[in-house]
């Protein structure tokens, strides 16, 4: 890229007319898609940006604050229609796409153990890292699964269609290497106050014969795997 002024505001090695973050010197080091010099918290993901007590720092890293975590994936998978008793447990990517035959389905279980036993949710988005975009513009959806599984055994036959029909969100990946999220708040309470099981849930693409991809909680930059924000509020002592 021409750059004869050779301007480097952050001192990044990296010149102000390509650098993503020309006054972040760490160049959005927690990968939520938010500079550092305006991120309120600025090592913490957190792309939603909650500060509940408006005192300018994000709830995730806020001390005390109002309550917010990262919970993160604690099993993934994709499922192969046309291999129906294969296992991609262990993939780095979930491959997601829908042609005759051969749909493929991820499926995503998330960790709620970290956030306190007597929290009342007040949202919760769960974000996936697009490895490879979907250029068609149609949506993902995503249902609630609705039988348990493991990561080391799923496959086709045992899940592939153990789904809720109810679309309990959607998300268009159209970019590549970008946060895609997708605000699940009802059924995270359905599952954190036990109305439901949490099997976690399973991405559904509508496009035809066109495949996405999306980090999966083995891929290799640990910043960019499967996660979702929980904002909570706790009862008083």
């Amino acid at each position: 890229m021409p750059n004869p002024g050779q301007e480097d505001a952050d001192a990044d090695g990296i010149g102000d007319i390509c650098d993503a973050c020309p006054d972040d010197p760490q160049n959005d080091i927690d990968v939520d898609g938010i500079c550092g010099n305006v991120d309120n918290c600025p090592v913490d993901f957190n792309p939603c940006q909650i500060d509940g007590d408006a005192d300018g720092a994000g709830d995730v890293c806020d001390t005390p604050g109002p309550g917010a975590c990262n919970v993160f994936a604690e099993a993934d998978a994709w499922l192969k229609q046309s291999s129906p008793n294969e296992n991609h447990g262990v993939d780095s990517e979930l491959s997601c796409g829908k042609a005759p035959g051969d749909a493929m389905r991820p499926v995503i279980r998330f960790d709620l153990s970290t956030i306190p036993a007597d929290a009342s949710i007040v949202s919760a988005t769960a974000w996936v890292w697009v490895s490879a975009s979907d250029s068609s513009g149609s949506p993902v959806h995503v249902h609630r699964i609705t039988s348990p599984w493991s990561e080391a055994s799923v496959a086709w036959n045992s899940l592939g269609n153990r789904f809720d029909s109810v679309v309990e969100g959607a998300f268009v990946p159209v970019e590549t290497d970008v946060w895609e999220g997708v605000e699940i708040t009802v059924l995270a309470q359905a599952w954190y106050g036990g109305a439901t099981a949490n099997h976690g849930v399973m991405l559904i693409p509508t496009s035809d014969g066109v495949e996405s991809k999306y980090a999966s909680r083995e891929w290799g930059i640990s910043a960019e795997r499967p996660c979702m924000q929980v904002v909570y509020t706790c009862q008083a002592p």
